[in-house]
């Protein structure tokens, strides 16, 4: 019955309604039973309230239609994450006084450039960088509720994916006060999505436009008709960076045809300032930044919280069997498939080892906010850390399950909420329903117990614990993610892309460093333990281990289209001294290369096919590469490039040395040591280096079996 009822539910899920509909005879069948006995038909309700699914009509119910009658299901709305739950059109009333939530001082000062430029550059565009915590939306949202909505001028945000339109739907709510727009009752909000509206609903009175750009390609009149009456607009770019888009780049072509366009673009990655690399971003934002901050300096300031990595390796490898949908489900929806949630669910060792690790980090980690897959992973690991001494709570939707015992009403769960704020118990799980709104600022650690696909989420899911103490949080945050043996290559997004600067030429910052060491040591642990754990011939045995060390890698973003809007893939290409000198060549020919193919997003998979061929053909002629080059990665700048007409930045190992193990190998040859004196000697280098620990992802074990590789490659010579 479980495994039927998970089904439906993710029938449901893919359907946009959030429905879906079965006969009573074939729930029996598949339930393995002839009758619908009482007992039965308990069982089935515990069953729905666990997954979520209830009846579009309370009056047709497994036990009261006949059996050849459909019953139509419903999904919750808290359960279907990949629906919106902004309501499309909103009348949005002005309220007395001020703004209950008061900008930062970044903020503040963010809102006096902003000021500042519009009062001498009437239409100017330019670009807000914050990083990520930062409050870029919020900022825009107040800037414009007072230069744009108070003085009756229209604005158009636009976004590639519609959770940035549901958030930035709810800033413009969150800053509706008289303090900001004095003069008016209310103003009309409406958004413009696949999952929304489309643009043939958009009216004249509308005052605000949040839209997908997709949603208002090649929709000039109707564009042209809401501003029919206007001569100024105001234009929001989210994700600016990715605005050399074709599609983008039309729109805007299409707007300034029509009236006087104040632009402004919210990024935390921006273009590069240096005049060599000025290019189709400047071109956009020819007003340059109006302010920067970055996250150095918002710790420093206390905004933020000292944000630790910690990824938790769980050994388990996943089985997969994949079909297109499940990619699909992935990728588009950040929904796992049911088949692998229910592994990670049901695998009580994986469970218990992420109550173990926060028991040995207690002290440490404070007060914890759990993100769990669904309702049944919270609840199983509710459980777990209970018997394990540590008293949690779980907060899902609204049913109670008296069969779980856990009540998960509106009431039980603002009472947890509360007296977790008091810090009467240390763990609260949760799933996805904490990621913004509720104010929770004494958390200091964030587990993350599932993968995601989604920059969104994991965004949200970062800001639960990186507030400052100048910001009512904590000094430290800790980000601990669970990290599972994925046989298929999924781009899950890693919290490092989010927080890993763009000032890659303003001087050594060590937090910078770890960062990049961190994403270096992710890519590269796997194929250490794979050939240094075992008597195996690999490429690491080939070559002096310095040159296995990467020089850098070069980290972008990739909008893929899908059927529910773009969904951002980050990638990482890490170089090496065997691939060094093609990748500059190639970086180099990138603009003759793809000079047809330029802002084009939607270059076709034989296009892109072609140019990567070509590129491999001009640039990667060596008879080897060890480490070998991965044709993807060429694919993908060429991609990136045809759509932005940028280099990607490249992050240098600036520690490269620090991890080289060559001194270690020539010191242990050149003096005559025991075994235990030899062990001793390395564990006393490897704690006194942290960069090493950070490169050898803290496995000693690790670091042993290199040297004593590199040792013994030595004496073949």
């Amino acid at each position: 019955m479980r495994q039927y009822v998970e089904k439906l539910k993710e029938r449901a899920e893919q359907n946009q309604n959030g429905q879906t509909q079965v006969k009573v005879r074939t729930i029996l069948r598949q339930c393995k039973t002839k009758r619908r006995t009482e007992a039965f038909v308990t069982r089935w309700h515990e069953m729905m309230e666990v997954y979520g699914l209830h009846y579009v009509n309370p009056g047709e119910t497994i036990a009261t239609v006949s059996l050849e009658k459909a019953i139509h299901f419903q999904v919750e709305k808290e359960e279907q994450m990949h629906l919106s739950e902004t309501k499309a059109t909103t009348k949005v009333t002005v309220q007395s006084r001020f703004t209950p939530q008061r900008p930062y001082p970044h903020q503040e000062e963010a809102l006096r450039h902003l000021d500042r430029l519009y009062e001498r550059k009437r239409h100017f565009s330019s670009l807000l960088v914050l990083p990520t915590g930062g409050g870029k939306t919020a900022t825009a949202a107040r800037f414009l509720a007072k230069r744009s909505i108070a003085e009756g001028k229209k604005v158009l945000w636009l976004a590639h994916r519609h959770e940035l339109l549901d958030q930035a739907h709810h800033a413009f709510l969150n800053v509706s006060y008289e303090e900001l727009i004095p003069e008016r009752e209310n103003y009309h909000c409406r958004v413009i999505s696949g999952v929304h509206e489309r643009a043939r609903a958009i009216e004249m009175t509308d005052d605000v436009i949040i839209a997908s750009k997709d949603s208002l390609y090649r929709q000039e009149a109707v564009l042209q008709q809401w501003l029919a009456n206007d001569e100024e607009l105001f234009v929001i770019i989210d994700e600016a960076h990715h605005a050399p888009a074709r599609t983008y780049r039309e729109l805007l072509e299409s707007l300034e045809a029509v009236v006087s366009v104040t632009l402004l673009g919210l990024t935390a990655t921006p273009f590069r300032t240096v005049e060599e690399e000025v290019g189709s971003m400047r071109a956009i934002f020819h007003d340059d930044i109006v302010y920067k901050i970055d996250l150095t300096q918002l710790i420093t300031k206390g905004i933020l919280a000292e944000p630790h990595l910690i990824d938790v390796e769980t050994n388990y490898i996943v089985e997969t069997d994949w079909k297109e949908r499940d990619i699909h489900q992935i990728q588009a929806l950040d929904k796992l498939p049911q088949h692998v949630s229910r592994q990670l669910t049901d695998n009580h060792q994986r469970n218990e080892l992420i109550t173990q690790h926060y028991k040995e980090h207690e002290a440490e980690y404070g007060q914890t906010l759990v993100f769990a897959m669904n309702r049944v992973h919270a609840i199983a690991l509710r459980e777990t850390f209970r018997l394990s001494g540590i008293h949690a709570e779980a907060i899902i939707s609204s049913v109670t399950d008296d069969t779980l015992r856990i009540d998960t009403s509106q009431e039980a769960r603002r009472r947890h909420i509360a007296a977790f704020k008091r810090g009467e118990f240390p763990v609260l799980i949760n799933v996805n329903m904490l990621t913004e709104g509720t104010d929770l600022p004494n958390v200091q650690t964030v587990f993350l117990t599932r993968p995601t696909t989604s920059k969104i989420l994991m965004t949200q899911m970062l800001g639960r614990a990186l507030r400052g103490e100048r910001a009512g949080g904590t000094r430290h945050a800790y980000i601990v993610s669970f990290i599972d043996d994925w046989s298929n290559t999924i781009a899950w997004e890693n919290p490092r892309h989010l927080l890993v600067g763009e000032d890659v030429q303003n001087g050594r910052d060590t937090r910078q460093e770890r960062l990049v060491t961190e994403l270096l040591s992710t890519k590269m642990i796997r194929a250490y333990v794979e050939q240094l754990s075992t008597d195996r011939d690999g490429w690491l045995k080939e070559i002096p281990f310095q040159k296995s060390i990467p020089l850098g890698l070069y980290l972008f973003e990739l909008l893929i289209p899908t059927e529910e809007g773009e969904v951002t893939e980050h990638r990482e290409i890490i170089i090496f001294e065997s691939t060094a000198e093609s990748y500059a060549k190639l970086m180099q020919g990138l603009p003759e290369l793809v000079a047809r193919d330029l802002r084009d997003e939607r270059l076709s998979d034989e296009r892109l096919t072609a140019l990567t061929r070509e590129a491999e053909r001009l640039y990667f002629q060596e008879a080897s590469y060890i480490p070998a080059y991965e044709t993807r990665d060429i694919r993908a700048l060429i991609q990136h490039y045809a759509m932005t007409e940028q280099i990607p930045n490249f992050y240098a190992f600036e520690q490269r040395e620090e991890t080289s193990i060559e001194r270690y190998v020539e010191h242990i040859m050149t003096h005559e040591l025991s075994r235990r004196e030899e062990v001793q000697w390395l564990k006393q280098q490897w704690e006194q280096n942290v960069f090493l620990q950070l490169y050898f992802g803290h496995r000693l074990e690790l670091f042993v079996r290199a040297i004593n590789d590199e040792i013994e490659k030595t004496l073949l010579k």
